[in-house]
């Protein structure tokens, strides 16, 4: 079935269409590709049905951290003798710990796009699922979990949040409690993918606010989103959310990029940045 294309600049009837069509597509894969029992990256039959719809072969080869050396702040593949990436050591973190699933690539970045961008929200319950079972090894104790919220006009354009959609399936798999009503992005800044290391550190600025303090007043809050590149989401919520009430951050995401920090001020190029 062809995706159809609608810009930012849709009208409100066709915006109620999107989200009709995008309803119609999650009932017709439902109806012809039944949950649990098939690969999500190749598409063989599972041995037997799984919350998590990864085959044994495509499993082996999906690229998950648990099996690299990370930060232990960020939560970004590192190597050498330090406990902490370049960035973790420099500069300061408004969240405790970030922790992902997967690096950010091969099928892994096949399935976020395909989560974000073709229509594709059943794709959440696996990679919510995965979460669940990183989350279960760790020694976090969450009070609420929240999505990193999208604008109010790029929710129209795509027919719904991704994030909220991972959070909604991670929190059925671990009986923690969701709120989606805490975190409001009230400005429609540039996408961050789009953007160079600098501008990404001032894209975010007074783009959040906290719709409901009382919900996180001195409260640990669990942030998830599905991919964390340089943080800066990461870093600007979790400061939003502090600054509300709230007494700490972690953050949670689907996967993890690694990038390079750009050749100035005698910064060296082959070092990552988080």
């Amino acid at each position: 079935m062809t995706k159809i294309s609608l810009n930012e600049k849709t009208s409100k009837p066709n915006n109620k269409f999107k989200k009709f069509f995008v309803n119609l597509w999650e009932m017709f894969c439902k109806l012809f590709f039944p949950s649990k029992i098939k690969c999500v990256c190749c598409g063989r039959d599972l041995v037997k049905p799984a919350d998590i719809e990864f085959c044994e072969h495509c499993k082996q080869k999906l690229p998950y951290l648990k099996n690299y050396k990370i930060c232990k702040v960020c939560g970004t593949d590192i190597s050498g003798m330090s406990d902490f990436c370049i960035s973790c050591k420099s500069s300061k973190r408004e969240f405790v710990e970030s922790r992902s699933v997967f690096i950010y690539k091969d099928n892994v970045k096949k399935l976020i796009l395909n989560l974000k961008f073709s229509n594709k929200p059943y794709l959440a319950e696996t990679l919510g699922a995965e979460m669940a079972e990183l989350f279960k090894t760790l020694n976090w104790k969450i009070d609420v979990v929240i999505p990193v919220p999208l604008s109010a006009k790029r929710l129209k354009w795509r027919g719904y949040n991704q994030a909220e959609l991972l959070t909604k399936s991670f929190c059925k798999y671990t009986n923690l409690t969701l709120n989606t009503d805490v975190l409001e992005k009230i400005n429609d800044t540039s996408q961050q993918a789009k953007l160079n290391y600098s501008e990404r550190q001032t894209n975010l600025l007074k783009s959040f606010k906290v719709k409901d303090k009382q919900s996180i007043k001195d409260k640990t809050v669990l942030l998830i989103d599905d991919i964390v590149t340089t943080c800066a989401t990461a870093n600007v919520c979790s400061k939003v959310l502090k600054n509300a009430g709230a007494k700490t951050v972690y953050v949670l995401s689907v996967a993890r990029t690694s990038v390079k920090i750009p050749q100035e001020k005698g910064l060296d190029s082959n070092k990552k940045l988080i």
